[in-house]
């Protein structure tokens, strides 16, 4: 009742009113910082602020920048930035999926590129619009260039393609993403000035002595495993990968997670064995020539106590044989882990 009144009293003798009619504050002096710009009037940046950005620009190029070990005496190729535009390293008419927002990407020199673009379309789609395009623009598909395989955490497509037996060459892969988005990257290599005795994809042989690249199936982890550590190794009859791959899953039922997607791919089973330690299995398949091959997967746990398993698959030119050989070169590669 006592708030009521004074408001009363206040209404009725105006006092309210004159409140209102109060003059207006005074302007306060916008910060130069806060205040928006006019349009096309730049914002001023402190010295502060210039030398970071300099140094961020500074630090960019030198990570995209490849060693200066790796060429030598002569002059690596300057990286060069492309924000939100494709490099024009890449050819004029280079397919990009309708829809799709191109990220940016990187030219170095007259020597490679990459583009990364986000596309709406699955992978799978993705890379059979790209490859149509391309061939149907003249582009070609190598002989000798291996897809990517072997082991990985996620699935995904790629695809390479040559313009001529003499480069570029165009490298292709997409991953879907969580977000539904596929994550479409482009890598051309123009081969400029390469020795002629090293390996080119487009060529129609393969130098003396080069076995060529690998053809191991795509293999992904287990759902929740945790991969790291790839590598591997090689010589004129045999190539070979490992990884580790960190998992609650046993020897066994980790091999035949990888048995199921060797067998998809197209490898024959011929023995598998091992305990609770180690466990392995042999196979046959041909090659991209229809020669057979042999090939072995074995799986090795590190420690009882630790939930890290050590995977090794292996490919070895020649007819395919048993798996007489296989106990052997598990004890081996067993004698020689740390």
């Amino acid at each position: 009742m006592i708030k009521t009144s004074v408001l009363a009293l206040m209404v009725a003798s105006g006092t309210v009113m004159a409140a209102c009619a109060l003059p207006p504050l005074p302007a306060r002096t916008p910060s130069p910082i806060a205040s928006p710009a006019a349009p096309g009037t730049p914002i001023p940046r402190t010295d502060a602020a210039a030398d970071e950005m300099e140094a961020l620009r500074e630090l960019v190029m030198r990570l995209i920048s490849p060693p200066p070990y790796a060429f030598g005496d002569s002059a690596p190729p300057v990286p060069e930035l492309f924000i939100g535009r494709v490099p024009p390293l890449f050819p004029s008419d280079l397919p990009i999926p309708e829809g799709a927002r191109i990220v940016g990407g990187i030219a170095r020199g007259e020597v490679n590129a990459d583009l990364i673009v986000d596309a709406i379309q699955p992978p799978e789609d993705t890379i059979a619009f790209i490859e149509a395009k391309l061939l149907a623009a003249g582009w070609q598909t190598p002989t000798l260039a291996g897809q990517p395989g072997g082991f990985v955490t996620v699935p995904f497509s790629s695809k390479t393609l040559c313009r001529s037996a003499d480069g570029p060459v165009i490298y292709i892969s997409a991953t879907r993403l969580a977000n539904g988005t596929t994550d479409l990257r482009y890598g051309l290599q123009t081969f400029k000035d390469q020795h002629p005795g090293l390996y080119f994809p487009c060529k129609a042989e393969l130098p003396p002595g080069y076995m060529g690249p690998p053809e191991f199936p795509t293999l992904v982890a287990p759902q929740g495993a945790r991969q790291y550590d790839m590598g591997g190794s090689g010589s004129q009859i045999t190539q070979a990968q490992y990884v580790t791959i960190e998992t609650e899953l046993s020897t066994q039922a980790l091999r035949k997670h990888y048995d199921a997607q060797l067998q998809q791919a197209g490898w024959t089973a011929l023995e598998s064995g091992g305990d609770d330690r180690v466990a392995w299995s042999t196979w046959s398949f041909r090659d991209r020539e229809g020669k057979p091959q042999r090939g072995l997967l074995f799986v090795l746990q590190r420690d009882a106590s630790s939930s890290e398993k050590f995977v090794h698959l292996q490919m070895t030119r020649g007819a395919a044989g048993s798996a007489q050989g296989a106990p052997a070169i598990v004890r081996e590669t067993i004698r020689q882990q740390p």
